[in-house]
């Protein structure tokens, strides 16, 4: 009896910390959304979860990479000493990646030479995107060497999703910040008058150059509303 309560009271323990960490993690991201100077990276948010899961889990590491021809390119790293050393422990075969992708604990195949010394990886990988034969994943581990239990395997599962979900948002911003970046500049340097409005004619963006024509700062174009600037217009004629 004692060693089931036990084991709840762990099993709870870690669905607490995965469900904390989920939203540590996304509110780093939502910084970045609410703030254009803010420099979170992925490599910090790998860094979060090793700093929050070393106090539960002993050697735990995490990492944001890429699998492409069967070889592991080590994006970003956190407890991770000797990415080299992961890369030739573990398989990178399409079939394990797989089955690693569908949340089984990727270690050492069986009747492999075992390490001598250094580390003897388990971790869980999440897909981020892409397709084969490139696939980026964030994966969340240990080294010690002992396979996780099924309590344990299920929490890190859970921090690898999580995980994934703020570093596939990050990117998603910084995507979106090079996109906005990219239509401001051809929206700047084009000599005629530019706007975009939504679908209720509410004025979202536009240009100097029409801010010029129009007679109104850029501040005060936006929000303004199409009728307002053909009232305008039609005074003038």
């Amino acid at each position: 009896m004692r060693k089931r309560l036990a084991a709840a009271a762990k099993v709870r323990r870690l669905t607490d910390l995965a469900n904390s960490l989920h939203n540590e993690l996304l509110t780093k991201v939502s910084e970045v959304a609410g703030d254009q100077t803010s420099q979170v990276s992925v490599g910090q948010l790998v860094r979060t979860v090793v700093d929050r899961l070393s106090g539960v889990l002993a050697d735990v590491a995490a990492m944001h990479c890429e699998v492409r021809g069967g070889r592991l390119r080590v994006l970003a790293s956190a407890g991770l000493e000797d990415p080299l050393a992961v890369e030739r422990l573990l398989p990178w075969t399409p079939e394990a990646m797989t089955e690693a992708a569908a949340g089984r604990i990727l270690r050492r195949p069986e009747g492999a030479d075992a390490p001598e010394q250094g580390p003897e990886p388990s971790f869980v990988f999440c897909p981020l995107k892409g397709l084969e034969p490139a696939v980026e994943y964030v994966a969340v581990g240990t080294l010690g060497g002992e396979v996780p239990a099924e309590s344990e395997r299920q929490f890190l599962r859970s921090v690898a999703q999580a995980l994934a979900s703020a570093v596939a948002r990050l990117q998603g911003l910084a995507d979106l910040r090079t996109r906005e970046a990219r239509y401001r500049a051809v929206t700047e340097t084009t000599q005629d008058g530019f706007w975009v409005s939504d679908e209720e004619g509410n004025i979202l963006e536009a240009n100097e150059v029409y801010a010029r024509q129009s007679g109104y700062t850029r501040e005060e174009l936006l929000g303004m509303h199409l009728s307002a600037l053909e009232e305008i217009g039609r005074a003038h004629v």
